[in-house]
C-alpha cells in the first residue's frame, strides 16, 4: 500500500529488520494485545531470541516500535515525518486516527488550513516519540499542535496517558534548554471540524506572537 503525505498506510506501520534485535523483549512487554512473544528462532546460522508476531491479534498500534532500543522494529511516522519535511513546513499538526473527524472531514480541514501548517493522521498520538518532535523543532518547525483522544478513552488503552508525559518531558527540555515550551502543544477533547480548525488557528497565532524565526 503506498504512502500519501497525511494519511498513515496501514501497511506501513511496523516493519522489523530481526538482524538488528538483541532479544531483549521489551516489545512483548509493550504489546497489550499479547501479539507479541519471544522465540528460539535461527537467523542466517544462529540460534537468536526474536520477537514473533501473531498478525491476527497486531492492532499496529507501533508501541513496540517505540520502545525498541535496537531498531529491529520500526513505525511508519518516521516516514511520514521525512516526507513532511519535504514540504518545508513551519508548524506541524499530528491528529490522532481515532479522535473524532473522519477521512473526508480530515481531506476538507487540510485544504482549510494555514499557510506552512502539514497535517499527520497517525494511528496513535502515544506513538509519537519525543526524539521525532525534537527533531521536527530542529528542522526549524515553529510549534507542534497534537490532537488525541480524551483521557482513558484512548483505542489503544494507555496511548493518550503516554503522550501526556512525553510532552511534559519535553515541555521541560525546551524550557531547560533556553526555548519557549509555549511550542508544544496537546489537545485531549473530540471536537469538530471547525473546532479543530479554530483550534489550529488559535495555536497558530499563539506562535507567531512568540516572534520565531
Amino acid at each position: 500500500m503506498p504512502i500519501s503525505l497525511g494519511v498513515e498506510a496501514v501497511g506501513a506501520l511496523v516493519n522489523r529488520f530481526p538482524e538488528l534485535c538483541g532479544g531483549c523483549g521489551l516489545c512483548e512487554k509493550a504489546c497489550h494485545k499479547e501479539a507479541i512473544t519471544m522465540q528460539i528462532k535461527a537467523l542466517k546460522g544462529m540460534w537468536r531470541r526474536l520477537p514473533e508476531i501473531d498478525l491476527n491479534k497486531c492492532i499496529r498500534c507501533g508501541y513496540c516500535a517505540a520502545v525498541c532500543q535496537s531498531g529491529a522494529i520500526k513505525q511508519g511516522v518516521d516516514t511520514l515525518i521525512k516526507m513532511l519535511l519535504e514540504e518545508k513546513p513551519k508548524y506541524v499538526v499530528f491528529y490522532c486516527n481515532w479522535a473524532g473527524l473522519l477521512g473526508k472531514e480530515l481531506e476538507l480541514l487540510k485544504n482549510s488550513l494555514p499557510q506552512g501548517c502539514q497535517l499527520l493522521r497517525v494511528m496513535c498520538t502515544g506513538r509519537i516519540e519525543p526524539k521525532q518532535i525534537l527533531e521536527l523543532l530542529r528542522q526549524g518547525i515553529k510549534g507542534i499542535l497534537i490532537f488525541a483522544c480524551p483521557l482513558e478513552r484512548c483505542e489503544y488503552q494507555l496511548g493518550n496517558f503516554r503522550l501526556t508525559h512525553r510532552v511534559a518531558l519535553l515541555k521541560q527540555i525546551l524550557k531547560d534548554a533556553g526555548f519557549d515550551s509555549e511550542r508544544i502543544e496537546a489537545v485531549f477533547e473530540r471536537l469538530d471540524r471547525d473546532q479543530v480548525e479554530a483550534k489550529i488557528k488559535k495555536f497558530i497565532g499563539k506562535i507567531e506572537r512568540l516572534g520565531l524565526q
